[in-house]
């Protein structure tokens, strides 16, 4: 039976025609409530036991779901106790990969270094035998293009000494006996000279050597024009050609091979005639009439030099007495004074007492040097005609921030053909390991300009960081043209600089400069 809605119970409205009647309606109305009533009930039972009916169910489904859930919880659960160990397993794998990766880094690193030092020295090792072979190959050509020009030389002259010789017969008669035997006396010395000039001629300067031969043939031409040297060469005209091999007198040689054969030919044949010549004349100083005293006894000239004295007119020449000092001599001292000497100075590094003056340098920056001199370290011994100039302080640039202004050498007062010797004497207290230390010295010319002499890797310091190191460096050098002058402000100058690989702390010891004018 389908339930009423209240409206439907309670439509009608009461009438109050009586109160019977209304008593009656209340009560047929309260039946119908009664009715509902029951209605109510058999619903709420009716729906009560659906209700536990679907309750049963949904709670027998959640308890199916329940056990999956667990289950599948703890699937969760295992799931997630593998991901925890596999992850582990990751990290401890990631540790020694780590590990492995930092040996393996920290080897090439050292590897890296080692390398780049063998690297570095045989590349210094080739620079220096390039630069050797460079400077032989440059000596080996000049050698070359001096005995090219010796060679022409010779050859111009052995044939103008041919013409010359091929015409002493045209130019020389028979001389007398009785003059003949006067010149007796003389005859040896002038033979004997002429013959070591002819032996000698190749060794030394040939063309001085030829000149001087010159002499002696047109000497002997002059004085022995009456001699008869009818055979041999002499006789024949330059432009002959017969069975000797030096003719024609006049002929050009394609190789320096020829040359040499028949120069040597030559030379045979110029003694051989020179032999049948006399000579006269003195050829040693000691018996030279304008020398005073030394033909009898030689050894009374030793240690002495050839002095000129014009009160003597017959005999100019004596020799004198070198002194020490003083007297007319030569003063040796002095020439020592004169043109060699050095400057030097010491750093309170080796002052008692007294902390040093130390520079951070960073890592590939070019950094002047910036002593403290120590108040008693400075040793000056400089040429004079150094010293002379700028009156014993050779330093230029005194507005160095650190130190005493040691830092701008001058060069001026010497000139070109001077050599210099620069010692450095620098400690160098790196940050890191394996690190180079490059020493320079910066020139600035009498123009201007700049230049480096360079020594890459002066000091190498392999055996850890935070040590000091000491390097003492030796720079050579000659002065040219760009660096000589006569004062500060038209000669050339130099200073010390370095440069390290990494950073590191520098602190100056010694530098010294030797100078030979």
């Amino acid at each position: 039976m389908s339930l009423k809605k209240p409206s439907e119970l309670f439509d009608q409205k009461i009438k109050h025609s009586n109160a019977d009647a209304d008593v009656s309606r209340i009560q047929e109305e309260l039946g119908k409530v009664d009715s509902l009533k029951d209605q109510l009930e058999t619903v709420t039972t009716s729906l009560n036991g659906t209700l536990s009916q679907v309750l049963d169910k949904n709670l027998r489904s959640i308890d199916d779901y329940s056990g999956i859930l667990e289950d599948f919880g703890q699937r969760i659960d295992n799931f997630q106790q593998e991901i925890l160990y596999k992850v582990d397993e990751i990290e401890k794998s990631n540790q020694i990969l780590e590990g492995k990766v930092t040996g393996a880094l920290s080897d090439a690193k050292i590897s890296n270094n080692l390398l780049k030092e063998k690297v570095n020295k045989q590349i210094s090792d080739v620079k220096t035998d390039v630069t050797i072979f460079e400077r032989h190959q440059s000596q080996i050509i000049d050698t070359i293009d001096a005995h090219t020009e010796e060679l022409s030389e010779i050859k111009t002259n052995v044939e103008t000494q041919t013409e010359e010789i091929s015409t002493v017969k045209s130019d020389v008669d028979i001389l007398p006996a009785a003059f003949v035997e006067s010149q007796l006396s003389n005859i040896k010395e002038v033979k004997e000279q002429v013959l070591s000039e002819v032996n000698n001629i190749l060794s030394g300067n040939v063309y001085d050597n030829l000149r001087k031969l010159e002499e002696k043939i047109e000497y002997v031409r002059d004085t022995y024009k009456t001699v008869d040297l009818s055979e041999g060469l002499l006789n024949i005209a330059p432009d002959e050609k017969n069975s000797d091999p030096l003719t024609p007198l006049d002929q050009t040689y394609v190789t320096t091979d020829q040359l040499q054969k028949h120069y040597r030919l030559f030379l045979n044949r110029v003694q051989q005639q020179l032999a049948t010549l006399g000579g006269g004349g003195e050829t040693r100083l000691q018996f030279l009439d304008d020398i005073v005293g030394i033909a009898t006894n030689l050894s009374d000239a030793n240690g002495k030099y050839l002095q000129v004295d014009t009160s003597n007119s017959a005999q100019p020449f004596k020799f004198s007495t070198v002194s020490g000092g003083g007297g007319s001599g030569i003063t040796t001292n002095a020439v020592r004074d004169e043109i060699q000497g050095f400057y030097g100075y010491t750093t309170d590094f080796y002052t008692v007492g007294v902390a040093n003056t130390t520079q951070e340098v960073g890592a590939g920056v070019t950094t002047l040097i910036m002593p403290q001199v120590a108040s008693d370290g400075i040793n000056q011994y400089l040429p004079t005609v150094m010293s002379d100039v700028h009156g014993g302080d050779p330093w230029i640039g005194s507005g160095a921030p650190i130190g005493t202004g040691q830092t701008q050498f001058s060069l001026a007062g010497i000139t070109s053909g001077a050599s210099c010797i620069v010692r450095t004497a620098l400690q160098f207290d790196p940050d890191i390991d394996h690190t180079n230390l490059d020493v320079l010295l910066r020139f600035t010319t009498n123009t201007g300009s700049t230049f480096d002499i360079k020594k890459e890797q002066a000091l190498i310091m392999n055996e850890g960081a935070d040590q000091p190191y000491i390097s003492e460096t030796l720079f050579s050098f000659f002065v040219g043209t760009t660096l000589e002058g006569t004062t500060k402000d038209n000669a050339g100058s130099f200073n010390v600089q370095v440069i390290p690989s990494d950073d590191g702390v520098l602190e100056v010891l010694a530098v010294t400069v030797n100078v030979v004018a």
